[in-house]
């Protein structure tokens, strides 16, 4: 539907050209008839200036729809510009909040080597926010951080927690490089402890 109104629009214009275009021949051939004596009757003066006078409002009005569809096409290019510096800056922003969540990550696990798991905790989490918004909710690296982040909860014996998440970073890695990738195989052990760590033995 929003297509054929498009379509529409470009025949409407092009159409009232070519009416105007035939108008201005026949016009300007009747100016050439008259002023020349070939029409017959024999036109006055007045019927004459009639005629010019009717050239130059079609003249007109080629003239103003040339400049609309000079405008038009001047919006559009405006509007693209806009859209293209609105996704650089999106871009650059995204960037951005990649390296922050880096940062974090790698912070956070400084501190969980330093036995401070509990401040890794909440830069664990936002790190997985930043990398969700950045890279998408299935991306390996979230799962990466989401076993950081069950890793830490472990540290405070918060098992029941920390195997959601590891669940979760199994199945995303699952999907995204295979039943025989390492991480594959590091998140079903770390999903084994976990459950161990529940007393719960012929799970794990």
């Amino acid at each position: 539907g929003r297509e054929g109104g498009k379509g529409g629009g470009r025949e409407g214009e092009q159409g009232e050209f070519v009416r105007l275009q035939a108008e201005l021949a026949a016009l300007n051939g009747a100016i050439g008839k008259a002023e020349s004596g070939q029409l017959s009757g024999q036109l006055s003066a007045d019927q004459v200036q009639g005629i010019k006078n009717a050239v130059s409002v079609a003249w007109a009005d080629v003239h103003r729809l040339g400049e609309e569809k000079a405008e038009a096409a001047e919006r559009f290019e405006r509007a693209q510009r806009e859209a293209e510096g609105e996704a650089r800056a999106m871009e650059a922003m995204e960037s951005s909040l990649f390296g922050v969540a880096a940062d974090l990550g790698r912070l956070a696990l400084v501190y969980r080597a330093q036995g401070r798991p509990a401040e890794a905790v909440p830069l664990f989490v936002s790190a997985i926010a930043m990398y969700e918004h950045t890279l998408g909710p299935t991306h390996p690296q979230v799962a990466k951080d989401l076993a950081n982040l069950g890793n830490a909860l472990c540290d405070l014996s918060r098992h029941a927690e920390a195997e959601p998440l590891y669940r979760r970073a199994l199945e995303i890695d699952r999907a995204a490089l295979g039943e025989q990738h390492p991480e594959v195989a590091m998140d079903l052990s770390n999903l084994g402890i976990s459950k161990r760590a529940q007393g719960r033995l012929a799970e794990a």
